[in-house]
This record gives structure tokens, C-alpha cells and sequence, in this order.
């Protein structure tokens, strides 16, 4: 298996060439590409006050952050990515035994159909695979 410095890389070279100092035309910053009302979630920025949607304008930043500081600082983008990253997989854990079930009744293989094509198989009793990560979500599998 690959390491977490090979994902934060890879993803990294997909998102900008792993250059750190990049805003994209959408205003998208940085090594891995956040946008303003990510950057919220971890105090960097705040929704502007009566703002209602979800891009960049809706957003600012809070002092002492600005768009300069985050493009030049290597370490507290990292330090984002690690904690997108650990967010991540906090929220995708309450599925995990959903996964697994959903597994159990289609399969690895109709895990991936759904995921990569969105396609939701059934079993021969016509029980859709949502239904199963629907259901069996939730569970502590230790």
C-alpha cells in the first residue's frame, strides 16, 4: 500500500503540480486547491455576514489569514491538507460498515459499479446495494 506523503503528492500533482502558490481561474488556492468555504471549516475563513451560496464570494478571510499568507505558506497548507484529509475520513467512517454491507450483498465488484460507473445494483430478491449502505451505515466495526 501507498504511503500518505505518496496520496498528498499524487494528488497534489493532479491538482497543480504540487506547486503551492497557484489560484486557478475558479479561485481555487494553493498545492491541493481549496476553495474559501473549505478553508472555513478549519477558521481560516468566514462566511461573509448574509452571504447564502457556497463560492469564493460568499467567503473572507480572518485575520491574520489572507490569500497571500496561504499561497506563500507551505506548512499551513499541509497543515490544512492533514486536516481535510483526517475530516475525510471521520465522515466517510460512519459509511464504512455500510460499505461492507453493501459489499456483502453485491460484492467488490458492485461496490465499484456503484462508486466508479453510479451504478446501483440489485440481488436476485431485487434488494438495491443503496439500500444496504443505507441501512447498515453507522456501525462500529472494531
Amino acid at each position: 500500500m501507498k504511503s500518505y506523503a505518496e496520496f498528498r503528492d499524487a494528488l497534489g500533482m493532479r491538482e497543480s503540480s504540487n506547486r503551492y502558490h497557484i489560484k486557478n481561474k475558479f479561485g481555487y488556492l494553493g498545492k491541493h486547491q481549496f476553495g474559501l468555504s473549505r478553508l472555513s471549516d478549519f477558521g481560516i475563513c468566514r462566511r461573509k455576514e448574509g452571504a447564502v451560496g457556497w463560492d469564493n464570494d460568499s467567503f473572507e478571510w480572518v485575520p491574520p489569514y489572507n490569500e497571500e499568507m496561504f499561497l506563500s505558506t507551505t506548512s499551513l497548507q499541509d497543515m490544512v491538507f492533514r486536516l481535510h484529509v483526517a475530516d475525510c475520513r471521520q465522515r466517510l467512517a460512519e459509511f464504512e460498515s455500510g460499505l461492507v454491507a453493501g459489499m456483502h450483498l453485491k460484492g467488490w465488484g458492485g461496490v465499484q459499479a456503484l462508486l466508479f460507473e453510479g451504478k446501483a445494483g440489485v440481488d436476485g430478491f431485487g434488494t438495491s446495494i443503496l439500500e444496504y449502505i443505507k441501512k447498515f451505515s453507522g456501525y462500529s466495526l472494531e
